[in-house]
């Protein structure tokens, strides 16, 4: 599904952030194929998204870390939110007992919401930083 996480629209033209956005979708895609397997098949492909989604919270954080971004920790607010919100599916998602195309959607158009709001404005400065840098 992740109709959201795949669309042109979302790329924000920062090779670390847009690939951890991909590396999230990858893993969804997975997750949602999942749907008729077995509950351990189920629950390490949802790890796996887990994994990658704070992988990229760590990686994008150190980034705002490292300019100082005045932002920084409204941003990483939303991220423990959408964390929490991943955390809170857990069990349903691994259970069946919501369907992963609904559970992949909702994720989907959260974190679509953030890249478009917080992560655009995020990748604006830093875009900004580095050009005051060269």
């Amino acid at each position: 599904y992740m109709t959201y996480g795949s669309s042109e629209k979302l790329k924000l033209y920062n090779k670390v952030i847009d690939n951890g956005h991909f590396a999230l979708y990858k893993a969804a895609m997975k997750l949602v194929e999942s749907s008729d397997d077995s509950v351990n098949k189920t629950e390490r492909r949802y790890h796996k998204f887990l994994d990658a989604y704070i992988n990229h919270c760590m990686e994008e954080e150190a980034m705002m870390m490292e300019i100082r971004y005045i932002y920084a920790q409204q941003h990483i607010s939303s991220h423990r939110l959408i964390q929490e919100m991943i955390l809170s599916l857990e069990r349903p998602i691994i259970h069946k007992q919501l369907p992963l195309k609904i559970a992949a959607e909702m994720m989907s158009r959260v974190c679509a919401l953030h890249i478009k709001d917080e992560d655009a404005i995020f990748v604006k400065v830093l875009h900004g930083v580095e050009r005051k840098t060269e």
